[in-house]
């Protein structure tokens, strides 16, 4: 069994986003729109699962040992925790056990665990996180409904989506499978099942830009999750938004991207927002394409300039 496959959807998307994608607990919350310490919670809770059974540390320290198998302390807290390792037996067995399930996994980016000291040492205190600097504004509200598909869908990209991490071109209109038309609100147990898959290939200005989108229920509501690659950082004045489009000139606005794209060329986007998901079926029904703009005015009534774009399944006309 794949180590992503023993722990819960919302821990396996965090862990997965970590080590193989090399995301920071805040990068995380900003593409989810939830608190740090709400993703810092499920990376924890995801390790304890993963524990030997045998090694008994306290909740503080476990979370100090999690954070440092995935690389998510500052020098100084590192090396308490380095300290910590070293001087307890407890410890070392707990962040051995981990990491040597985490290393199947991404073995590149779990540090390796220290020795055990020549003597013993008092144990350390656990090392407190500074807190976070605040951000400002989202350009999205989140919301219940809203925090529940962004993090069903990241556990979707994690444990589908993830094969698009090295994407490869292709024909522009090959679709996958039609998606059902639920209308239910979800609920927080509901298992994330993929029901279609859409490939983007890049348009425009953009070329060498690669995606997928992932359609997926939870509960009986429809929601869908896009990860892109190579995809042209944002500048100061604009924000990438994804639309339905066709036939004709007819265009939805179905999202928009919480989180600038930086130097590193990756773009997330999940929805649809609270407020059109009982609408977005019907929009997935009625719309030919999926296409990602890039959008330097509000109330935009159409796509701006297409870096994104892929055939629906499914769509009408």
């Amino acid at each position: 069994m794949a180590v992503l496959d023993l722990l819960a959807p919302d821990q396996r998307a965090v862990v997965g986003l970590v080590l193989q994608q090399g995301r920071s607990y805040q990068e995380i919350a900003d593409l989810l729109g939830i608190s740090r310490s709400a993703v810092r919670a499920r990376a924890h809770a995801g390790l304890a699962t993963l524990a030997p059974p045998d090694a008994e540390v306290p909740a503080d320290e476990a979370g100090q040992l999690a954070d440092f198998l995935l690389g998510q302390q500052d020098e100084a807290a590192e090396r308490a925790t380095r300290e910590l390792i070293a001087g307890s037996s407890d410890a070392r067995a707990w962040a051995a056990g981990v990491g040597e399930r985490l290393r199947e996994l991404a073995p590149d980016r779990v540090p390796d665990v220290p020795a055990a000291a020549s003597a013993p040492r008092p144990r350390p205190r656990p090392a407190r996180e500074p807190a976070p600097a605040a951000t400002g504004p989202s350009p999205l509200r989140s919301s219940k409904l809203g925090g529940i598909l962004l993090i069903a869908g990241t556990a979707i990209v994690v444990a589908v989506v993830i094969a698009f991490v090295v994407l490869s071109g292709g024909d522009d209109d090959k679709g996958s499978t039609t998606a059902a038309r639920p209308s239910a609100t979800p609920t927080v147990t509901a298992t994330p099942r993929v029901v279609g898959q859409v490939q983007l290939n890049g348009a425009g200005s953009a070329p060498k830009a690669r995606g997928a989108m992932t359609l997926f229920l939870i509960g009986q509501q429809l929601g869908f999750q896009i990860q892109g690659q190579n995809v042209p950082p944002n500048r100061s004045r604009d924000r990438y938004a994804v639309w339905f489009t066709g036939p004709g000139k007819k265009a939805d606005l179905i999202g928009v991207a919480r989180g600038a794209v930086g130097s590193n060329g990756q773009l997330g986007v999940s929805g649809p927002p609270t407020d059109n998901a009982q609408q977005f079926p019907q929009q997935l029904a009625n719309h030919r394409r999926v296409v990602v703009s890039r959008e330097t005015q509000a109330g935009a009534q159409a796509p701006g300039p297409i870096i994104l774009s892929g055939r629906l399944p499914g769509g009408s006309g």
